[in-house]
């Protein structure tokens, strides 16, 4: 698997990442096992843990069982809070959960309107220099939020450097990709791309129905996932499945290939249910989309979100 550098840091993480955002409900501990397994073995490391207690604590399990912690990055993402002790009263329950005393990448989710700017940045960085994280990243509301943090950090010789932006990244989730690749670009930091199946939709498989075993089929994410099954979005599903037909690869394949091409991405993290998607991702990572290829699907996909740009 292709490795690329983690923005300023010294750093390099595989370009496929494994997300944990349906754990435990989809996945066992030895299911879990397998995927990290999987995941070494086929050189990447990135394993994304979505702070959510359930999530988090079985991470943990998954970790401790397979005794692989030394050999992957673990980046964590949770949501901000009103204070600096907020933060990172949150960061120290997410680490006694995963049962670690350090992560390698925490990520700010969102902004919170009550906490002062200075208040964001002294809690990045003491969490590096206290030793809890290695390196820090945002997932900004608006990606003009990652300008100022990236910006203000850099300004300070003793602070850490952002690392990493995080952000919905597929052909269906297109409004804001210029936006957060120029801002992360200004800052010295990379893209993280999260959801670049676009919740499944960009397999195909919700093309002719609802799987009953789907993740579209589930209450929790069903109604999230109608904003990417809408009209709008059928004309870049068919394109990206013939364009799989024409390459003798599979949809979501091609899907992911494109995702790691845009322009300031280190690593695109793949969600999945069971150790058979996973094993589908990890195969894609080698996949190269031909330049027509790719041409094609940029405008396909720029012309569906021209005709509904409220759904993208």
């Amino acid at each position: 698997m292709e490795r690329r550098q983690l923005g300023p840091t010294a750093s390099d993480v595989g370009v496929v990442g494994l997300g944990t955002g349906s754990w435990p409900t989809s996945m066992d501990v030895s299911d879990g096992i397998a995927c990290v397994r999987m995941l070494i073995e086929a050189g990447g490391d990135l394993i994304d843990v979505n702070a959510d207690r359930p999530r988090w604590e079985f991470a943990g399990q998954v970790l401790a069982a397979s005794g692989l912690r030394s050999e992957t990055f673990v980046s964590v993402r949770s949501s901000g809070g009103p204070s600096r002790r907020e933060l990172l009263a949150g960061l120290d329950r997410v680490l006694a959960g995963l049962n670690v005393d350090h992560v390698d990448l925490w990520t700010m989710r969102g902004w919170d309107a009550r906490l002062p700017w200075e208040e964001c940045l002294a809690a990045l960085t003491l969490a590096v220099t206290s030793g809890r994280v290695h390196y820090v990243g945002v997932e900004p509301t608006m990606p003009w939020q990652a300008g100022v943090i990236g910006a203000a950090l850099a300004v300070h010789p003793g602070r850490t450097p952002l690392a990493a932006v995080t952000a919905r990244q597929s052909l269906l989730e297109r409004a804001h990709h210029n936006d957060v690749e120029g801002v992360s670009s200004a800052v010295g930091a990379s893209v993280i791309a999260i959801s670049p199946l676009a919740g499944g939709v960009l397999t195909g498989k919700y093309r002719h129905g609802t799987p009953a075993d789907s993740r579209g089929a589930s209450e929790r994410d069903g109604a999230h996932l109608q904003r990417y099954r809408a009209a709008w979005s059928r004309p870049i599903v068919d394109g990206l499945m013939a364009a799989a037909d024409g390459l003798g690869s599979s949809p979501g394949a091609l899907a992911l290939a494109w995702a790691r091409e845009q322009p300031g991405v280190c690593c695109t993290v793949v969600g999945v249910r069971t150790v058979h998607q996973w094993r589908a991702a990890l195969a894609s990572a080698d996949i190269r989309l031909p330049s027509e290829i790719s041409a094609v699907l940029d405008d396909v996909s720029a012309r569906a979100a021209g005709w509904d740009t409220t759904d993208v």
